[in-house]
């Protein structure tokens, strides 16, 4: 038998097994029906199984679910002639397995299951399986947040959901489930139902490179690096720095921290792969450009104040959001967020924000071909001695000015300015002569904020340089 519901694109299907076996039924629930079987095959990690001599499952010959209660109806035609029996939602879980039912009657040659009535649609229509903006695996603590779009759930069967110091969750299409939910007397929660959420995790790609020590990279505090590799050890983000991930949709890190003020861009879909952690400062630029991002973190997640981040996030450890300590200055968080322990301080902002996951990685990267591009990179930093650059003023008003000096010959480049979302408002052709190159941008007209100016050199390093436009109401 087989059941789909529509409104939440979940389908519930029986395994008969042999029919001369009264112990080798099953029962499969695949969540994201339309995407699971788009290749016209569900593979074991998209389905979720129940069987085994502890769910009386061996002929189950029929399905339905009741959406009001969450509990999952077979006809079962071989135990005892014949079984009504019931498998609530949160005692299957995430993994199944070898469950017993939490309903189970006589039903002499049963043969099919139909819940009249039922429509198939979940309560208040709010518990949809794409609409989570934060999901945990065990516990949620959130202190003076606000939930403005998504659900908030938790999927371990004694999960609990606590809001105090008055957390607001009551925005349109918000809501909240959790085997326990408790709601202190400041804050409010417009739906909230203590059920285990119904959610299909995601693959959880692992990074399980070890790299030597001279893979890590240090950027310096105001400059700009542009990170090409696919495997590194350490990256370190220094003060107002700005790293672009460009032309890898794998890359591979142990660790990951960013300094106060910096600015991490993504050129492509990208599944940054940590191996250990991730570590934002306050006030980080975080895919401002909202590419398709997805954050795979082996342990914990810290994100301080005043960081804006689009992004998905995916840690098996905690994620753990900073306190601030004035309404409008904590962090800002767009995407689905999933982590073991989620732990939120005052002011942080949620928002949920759809973003594609990239295809995972085919193949182990090859550390021998990380090893000869690191060699490669370490020549283009030789070569590019003798050139020099310089902007003025910072911040600016009106006019940037640039002065570029080199020591080699003229060659063909072209710069580009652009804003931390990544937006570009110059990007033209350059010719960079030997000696002093003096140009001047008119920026006037372009909003107050943080820019950067790129030239790609000769060698395919670049001159970098990190600037401020500030606008007449400063």
């Amino acid at each position: 038998g087989l059941h789909y519901i529509s409104a939440i694109d979940k389908m519930l299907l029986t395994d008969i097994g042999a029919a001369s076996s009264a112990t080798d039924g099953a029962l499969l629930k695949v969540e994201n029906w339309s995407v699971a079987s788009a290749d016209n095959f569900i593979s074991t990690s998209e389905q979720i199984r129940v069987g085994g001599d502890a769910t009386l499952l061996g002929n189950p010959v029929d399905i339905d679910i009741d959406l009001e209660t969450e509990v999952i109806y077979v006809a079962e035609r071989a135990n005892g002639g014949g079984r009504l029996l019931g498998f609530s939602v949160a005692s299957i879980g995430m993994d199944g397995g070898n469950i017993a039912p939490t309903y189970n009657e006589a039903f002499a040659g049963i043969s099919a299951v139909n819940l009249p009535g039922v429509e198939d649609t979940p309560p208040n229509n709010t518990n949809n399986n794409d609409d989570y903006v934060i999901i945990a695996l065990d516990d949620i603590l959130m202190d003076q947040n606000t939930v403005n779009s998504g659900g908030v759930g938790s999927l371990e069967a004694d999960g609990s959901a606590r809001f105090e110091d008055e957390t607001m969750i009551n925005a349109a299409g918000t809501f909240v489930r959790a085997a326990e939910i408790d709601i202190d007397g400041s804050s409010s929660v417009a739906d909230a139902q203590e059920e285990v959420a119904m959610y299909a995790l995601p693959e959880f790609i692992a990074n399980t490179n070890v790299l030597p020590d001279d893979f890590e990279i240090n950027v310096g505090a105001n400059e700009t690096v542009v990170l090409e590799d696919e495997m590194y050890e350490d990256v370190k983000v220094g003060i107002n720095a700005t790293i672009i991930f460009s032309g890898q949709e794998n890359v591979y890190i142990e660790d990951l921290v960013v300094s106060q003020g910096a600015t991490i861009i993504f050129n492509q879909c990208t599944n940054l792969l940590l191996s250990n952690t991730m570590e934002l400062g306050k006030d980080v630029k975080f895919n401002m450009g909202q590419e398709n991002v997805n954050v795979y973190a082996g342990n914990i997640i810290r994100i301080k104040r005043r960081t804006i981040l689009y992004a998905n996030l995916y840690t098996l450890s905690d994620l753990k959001v900073e306190r601030a300590y004035y309404e409008g200055q904590g962090a800002a968080l767009y995407g689905t967020f999933i982590a073991e322990d989620v732990r939120a301080r005052e002011y942080t902002n949620w928002y949920f924000q759809s973003f594609d996951r990239c295809d995972a990685p085919s193949s182990a990267p090859s550390l021998t071909t990380a090893q000869a591009n690191r060699l490669t990179n370490a020549a283009r930093q030789i070569n590019t001695a003798g050139l020099e650059s310089v902007i003025y003023p910072n911040p600016v008003l009106d006019n940037l000015n640039i002065i570029i000096t080199s020591a080699g010959d003229a060659f063909n480049t072209f710069i580009t300015i652009a804003g931390a979302d990544g937006k570009k408002y110059v990007d033209e052709a350059l010719t960079i002569n030997k000696g002093e190159n003096n140009l001047t941008y008119d920026l006037s007209k372009l909003p107050s904020g943080i820019y950067f100016m790129v030239i790609p050199k000769s060698d395919g390093t670049l001159i970098s340089k990190r600037f401020i436009i500030q606008g007449e109401e400063y």
